[in-house]
């Protein structure tokens, strides 16, 4: 299920690689480990990737981790090389958890602390240009 709340953090960064299709699941993996590691400056939570694409934290005095954030690939190319790649980005910052939704949490609710989706989301993208900009074809 989807769902985006106000208070939450949702965005698509595009992507021009010099990359072969095959190393889309590598892509997948990098961003969410990426991504783990941002929130987790930012936050100051545990988290941890879940394969291929969610990244989890749990509360301090927990050993529960719950879902904080989802990553989605879409790509376009031949069988050689792909043309763009979008990488769709959601994170539970403030916004409310529906109930029906119990594997999931926000940032705020897990560590305490209203969180900035603005101060986060620039932290983000720092950690995605410096490491997914360049030539870089995601190691």
């Amino acid at each position: 299920r989807w769902s985006s709340g106000t208070g939450g953090l949702y965005f698509s960064l595009g992507l021009r690689p010099r990359a072969a299709p095959a190393r889309l699941a590598r892509l997948s993996l990098r961003a969410g480990r990426l991504l783990a590691r941002a929130i987790a400056r930012a936050s100051g939570l545990k988290t941890r990737v879940k394969p291929p694409n969610d990244v989890l934290a749990r509360a301090p005095n927990s050993s529960d981790y719950r879902k904080v954030c989802g990553i989605l690939i879409e790509a376009s190319g031949g069988e050689r090389r792909l043309d763009w790649v979008v990488l769709g980005i959601g994170v539970n910052v403030r916004n409310r958890i529906p109930p029906a939704l119990s594997a999931a949490a926000s940032l705020s609710e897990l560590s305490g602390n209203p969180l900035d989706p603005d101060i986060l989301f620039k932290k983000i993208l720092r950690a995605l240009r410096s490491e997914l900009g360049g030539n870089s074809p995601w190691n």
